[in-house]
């Protein structure tokens, strides 16, 4: 819970929030970092090393994204 309050919060003060799950065996655990992301393209199930890579690049795309647009 106090996860979760937490990236309500951060949310509710316009900060983006991305989350990666990584090798995640409990359905909790994924459904704590769903509700975490600012969206469902702000998470991220990385089940080995190159998704994890992939997410990670995937972040930072999207934040030179948000750079330019500002």
């Amino acid at each position: 819970k106090a996860a979760r309050d937490t990236c309500k919060e951060m949310k509710a003060e316009g900060i983006i929030v991305y989350t990666v799950g990584f090798k995640l065996n409990a359905a909790t655990a994924q459904a704590t970092l769903e509700q975490c992301a600012s969206d469902g393209n702000k998470f991220y199930e990385a089940k080995d090393g190159d998704a994890l890579r992939s997410a990670f690049q995937a972040f930072a795309q999207d934040i030179a994204t948000l750079r330019l647009s500002e």
